[in-house]
């Protein structure tokens, strides 16, 4: 019986000891573009919530050598589901393109409620003259965004250094715009 707990407290110290390497692995993998994060938490999901909700995918293109669309401008959701969204990229040019879309989530605040597992912003494309790809990126909206009492309707873009907001006193819906934008190189 002795052996039997020595056992699984060996297990338990490797999984603790996994489980803390995973945070300085993502970080490694988010600022180099040679990997992809681990999302251990993805193993152990939420129960789905709530009622549907609408998801907006915006792409913001200012590289005029690339065509970059989703592939659909909004989807539903629920709180806690993975859910999916393609995105179609081409290059329109007569030359190589290389570029990074950048990811946004609007309204700000509500980006600590979204956890996205495969985003395109992880990785630097380049696309040959003509050449087309298809893309996806899977996300979750948490159930703690429910009872958030941190949540304004206010949109706020980032542009060239310029700042805009607006903003309502109202309480919003739960509504999460995802944007990726490409500046030109």
């Amino acid at each position: 019986m002795y052996s039997l707990f020595k056992l699984v407290v060996r297990l338990a110290l490797i999984l603790l000891v996994v489980y803390i390497a995973v945070k300085p692995y993502n970080w490694f993998c988010k600022l180099s573009s040679k990997c992809s994060p681990l999302h251990l938490e993805a193993l152990f999901q939420k129960k789905e919530v709530g009622a549907p909700f609408d998801v907006a995918f915006e792409v913001k293109n200012l590289n005029e050598s690339i065509s970059f669309e989703a592939d659909a401008p909004m989807m539903q959701t629920v709180f806690n589901r993975k859910s999916s969204m393609a995105f179609y990229i081409k290059n329109i040019s007569a030359r190589q393109v290389t570029f990074r879309p950048q990811l946004v989530i609007e309204p700000v605040n509500t980006k600590q409620y979204v956890e996205v597992y495969d985003c395109l912003c992880s990785q630097e494309y380049t696309l040959k003259a003509g050449e087309s790809i298809k893309t996806s990126m899977e996300f979750m909206v948490d159930s703690d965004m429910m009872n958030a009492s941190d949540l304004s309707s206010t949109t706020q873009t980032y542009y060239n250094n310029s700042y805009y907001a607006n903003a309502a006193n109202s309480k919003p819906q739960p509504k999460v715009t995802i944007r990726y934008e490409i500046k030109p190189r």
